[in-house]
């Protein structure tokens, strides 16, 4: 194969000497740019600013850094952008489907002090009804939970995904427990995460704890669906998180329960 591989670079190098001279003399490309071959190299050196993510048959595309002006990164072959409608609470946003950067809830109110660890919470008013009758009933079983987080606008999402890549120095890793830009069931304000006050700002910890396992078995009495359950990240693309439930309503969340299937499969299927 090397001879075949020597033969076929000499071709190259003489098109592309062919071309060069044919672009000098109608005076420059019509892209503005030109792809040169250097003798005794098989790659193209592609100038500043030539997109470079076109995918090869037959081979996947690699997590890249690559980021727009606004700061947001952009998306992995495993995460393309395809916009979701806004003000629909049950759209399947996930790592392939994601909101328009402009989608913001039309009403959302402030999660009550009592109710919330960090302050000026806030989720749309029918997934904040739900949600302080679930707390009440955790608290009445002896299980008092807070709001650490709840509604998250798109330009919050880019800080946030952005922060995790710095911590782990990977878009790949960081992806596993934060989404990208618009992929984030936060945007729709029906989305929180849950804390306890001996944990704080630690949701890691709300890991293997009495009140996530309440959670998990009661969240759907009022509503709320737990988004990536124990043991499921091959399918919902995240890291088991018992903190993070979403609003769904009471019928949905019981449909999803009996089904088996995680809320974002049950979603994508409706």
């Amino acid at each position: 194969m090397r001879p075949y591989i020597g033969y076929m670079h000499r071709v190259l190098v003489v098109l592309a000497a062919g071309f060069a001279l044919m672009a000098s003399a109608c005076g420059g490309s019509a892209s503005g740019g030109s792809i040169t071959i250097v003798p005794g190299d098989s790659s193209p050196t592609i100038p500043p600013g030539t997109p470079t993510n076109t995918l090869v048959p037959g081979e996947t595309a690699a997590p890249t850094s690559t980021a727009d002006s606004a700061g947001t990164p952009a998306p992995t072959a495993t995460e393309r952008v395809e916009p979701l409608p806004c003000g629909d609470i049950l759209v399947p946003v996930g790592k392939q489907l994601a909101l328009p950067s402009d989608c913001a809830p039309s009403t959302t109110m402030v999660v009550p002090g009592e109710y919330s660890w960090q302050p000026g919470q806030e989720l749309i008013p029918e997934a904040l009804d739900a949600l302080i009758s679930l707390l009440e009933a955790a608290r009445t079983d002896g299980y008092e939970m807070f709001v650490e987080s709840a509604y998250r606008s798109y330009s919050t999402q880019v800080g946030t995904f952005n922060y995790w890549v710095s911590y782990y120095g990977s878009e790949a890793e960081a992806a596993r427990i934060s989404a990208r830009p618009g992929h984030s069931e936060h945007q729709l304000g029906t989305t929180l995460d849950l804390t306890v006050a001996r944990n704080g700002t630690n949701l890691d910890a709300f890991v293997g704890t009495p009140e996530a396992a309440w959670v998990r078995d009661n969240a759907w009495r009022f509503g709320y669906v737990v988004s990536y359950p124990e043991g499921m990240e091959a399918v919902t693309g995240y890291v088991w998180e018992p903190w993070h439930i979403r609003y769904v309503g009471e019928d949905v969340a019981r449909e999803i329960r009996e089904s088996g299937l995680t809320p974002g499969e049950f979603l994508a299927r409706r």
